[in-house]
């Protein structure tokens, strides 16, 4: 946009800065000194007022400058400016080349605000992350974790050589780990080794990768300390080694044992199991054996004893212990026997590995199935407070709209009234051709003003969801033909014809008074784009879904182009504002679209395009009795 402020005053604006700030040009020209001062920001008042007495008075300062502008609507937009001192109209003046910057200051505030995120993250990341310069190997910065893994302060790791984080390392040279990210350009993950400051050697993760910093490369390395890792790795392979012959039994192994737990019979399963033959557990007391555990043995003797005593023992679960150190787990069933005519017990043995591993994976889900559906309880509960939350904000937003709304309406056409009320009396009685001339320019621009603040307080109205739409049977050629009637004064002396096709059994389901807004619209809009002779013509159908009737108001006048076609029922736009700069608000076809669209249904313009008129479509719900 371009600007010319002189004394204070702004004696030229072209359109694009008017529109950044929502003004008119003819609005900005009016503006008085404190006006045009209060475009400013507040806060950069003093510097860009400044800039503009120093730049007066010939002073030499930067001509680039950026500051805050207050648009029309209140809203605060970021603009840069260009400005150079000229002469206007044989005096000083200020010419400013305007941009508006507004995206790019948004882009500059979100960058700075991640940017502190990406600080807190580093900082705070449970592993440590050193970043070194690839050119002199020293290490540019390093984050909290870092000093607690090398139990070395910020200050003593920046700017040293990064083989002080390897200096005993035993798998690679730390200058190959680090430069293969160089060489190949890629990321690259190796288990290694690192020494304290206090010389504990601990194993971590080393994850490179390349970053930039103010557009160099730069190496990032994060170190995970896989110490607790090694360690559980170690214990899992210890416990498959444990239990790796666990499920290798598909058949259950029979032991039979005297009243004090001698080994009378084994089956040839039970070396299977254990490893043992036969003869190293034959005769033996199971006690003093290795083939259970210590805690196993004695609920083994105590279970025996009551079964000697004729007590029924239910099954029960016991670990057995292999030759090779091995447990299993097994659910144990025992009856009490004769055996060669003495009492004795026989012990069968089921192995219920998978039943455990079962139970264990069975239990981790219902854990986990118990913590989902807390957070989704808890979750459901924050949804509903914030949606009635949010419910009560749109409400009290919509009442503060209406009782704006109803505000607005009455500040404004109150002193517009007598304004647009007196004016042609003024005219009247005013006998110089130049002062009946201007009064007659202020009675268009009032009346202009009027109809203006009317058309945008009801479409507002219409906006409002708190509005309810009498809805009624109307008989659709009656109705088209009181419209006619009622707006002869529009083509009256005009040699236009105006033809109502629509059958009369159609019969619509509307609000009788909005709906004749629409066609009172439709018809003048269409007059007002008709030469002195021309045609309008109605007609009607039930559409393809026969819940709606679809009228088509079609005239012979200038017809439109394509985007104009898609631009007309958008607020303020004209598609001839040469013709009809002060006849029309620009929201006649925007009432229009929110009217129907209360109704239920879709409105839109066809045109074969200009010169060969245009055809406004609109579907409205038929009733029950078509």
């Amino acid at each position: 946009g371009i600007i010319i402020v002189q004394d204070y005053k702004i004696v030229f604006v072209n359109k694009a800065f008017a529109d950044i700030l929502g003004y008119t040009k003819d609005e900005l020209l009016t503006f008085i000194t404190d006006q045009v001062k209060s475009i400013v920001h507040p806060a950069d008042q003093t510097m860009v007022w400044g800039r503009f007495k120093n730049r007066l008075e010939g002073k030499s300062i930067p001509s680039h400058y950026e500051f805050r502008a207050k648009c029309k609507d209140g809203a605060i937009r970021w603009l840069e400016a260009y400005s150079t001192r000229i002469t206007f109209n044989e005096k000083p003046a200020i010419q400013a080349a305007i941009i508006d910057i507004t995206d790019r200051k948004k882009t500059e505030f979100a960058l700075k605000k991640s940017e502190e995120k990406f600080r807190l993250a580093f900082e705070n990341a449970k592993d440590a992350i050193i970043w070194i310069n690839p050119v002199n190997n020293q290490i540019l910065r390093c984050n909290k974790a870092a000093e607690t893994l090398f139990e070395r302060k910020k200050q003593n790791l920046i700017k040293q050589h990064h083989k002080i984080l390897f200096p005993n390392t035993h798998s690679n040279d730390s200058k190959m780990l680090l430069n293969k990210v160089l060489d190949t350009n890629q990321g690259f993950e190796q288990e290694t080794e690192i020494v304290t400051k206090t010389k504990k050697t601990i194993p971590v993760l080393l994850t490179a990768s390349i970053t930039h910093l103010e557009g160099k490369p730069i190496i990032q390395a994060f170190f995970h300390d896989i110490t607790t890792l090694q360690k559980t790795e170690q214990e899992l392979r210890e416990s498959k080694r444990h239990f790796q012959g666990l499920f290798n039994t598909m058949v259950d192994p029979v032991v039979i044992v005297d009243s004090r737990g001698k080994f009378l019979e084994i089956s040839d399963k039970v070396e299977h199991v254990t490893g043992y033959k036969k003869e190293e557990l034959l005769g033996k007391n199971f006690l003093r054996t290795k083939v259970v555990s210590t805690k196993t043995k004695a609920l083994l003797l105590k279970n025996l004893t009551k079964r000697m005593a004729g007590i029924y023992t239910p099954p029960y679960e016991v670990n057995i212990l292999s030759k090779d150190g091995n447990k299993h787990p097994y659910e144990i069933k025992a009856e009490k026997i004769n055996y060669m005519n003495k009492p004795a017990s026989m012990v069968v043995f089921r192995d219920i590995s998978q039943r455990k591993q079962a139970e264990k994976q069975l239990l981790q889900t219902n854990q986990e199935l118990t913590n989902a559906h807390e957070q989704l309880k808890i979750m459901n509960q924050n949804l509903e407070q914030k949606v009635k939350e949010r419910t009560y904000q749109v409400e009290t937003l919509l009442k503060q709209k209406d009782e704006f709304i109803s505000q607005l309406g009455h500040d404004l056409k109150n002193p517009l009234n007598p304004i647009v009320n007196l004016l042609p009396f003024a005219i009247k009685k005013t006998e110089d051709p130049q002062i009946k001339q201007i009064l007659q320019t202020i009675n268009r621009n009032a009346e202009y003003i009027r109809d203006l603040v009317v058309d945008t307080l009801q479409l507002a109205r219409i906006n409002s969801p708190t509005v309810q739409l009498n809805l009624q049977e109307i008989n659709l050629p009656t109705f088209i033909n009181d419209v006619i009637n009622d707006t002869k004064q529009y083509h009256e002396n005009r040699k236009i014809s105006i033809k109502n096709n629509i059958e009369n059994n159609i019969i619509v389901k509307a609000d009788e008074l909005r709906l004749k807004e629409v066609f009172s619209n439709l018809i003048s809009n269409a007059i007002k784009f008709i030469d002195q002779e021309g045609t309008l013509e109605f007609q009607a159908e039930e559409t393809p879904d026969t819940n709606f009737i679809q009228i088509a108001t079609k005239d012979s006048g200038i017809g439109m182009t394509q985007e104009q076609m898609n631009r007309i029922f958008d607020e303020f736009y004209k598609a001839d504002t040469s013709r009809h700069d002060l006849q029309s608000s620009g929201l006649g076809l925007s009432i229009c679209k929110r009217i129907i669209q209360r109704h239920g249904g879709k409105i839109w313009a066809e045109s074969p395009g200009i010169g060969k008129g245009s055809t406004i479509y609109i579907t409205i719900p038929k009733s029950q009795r078509n």
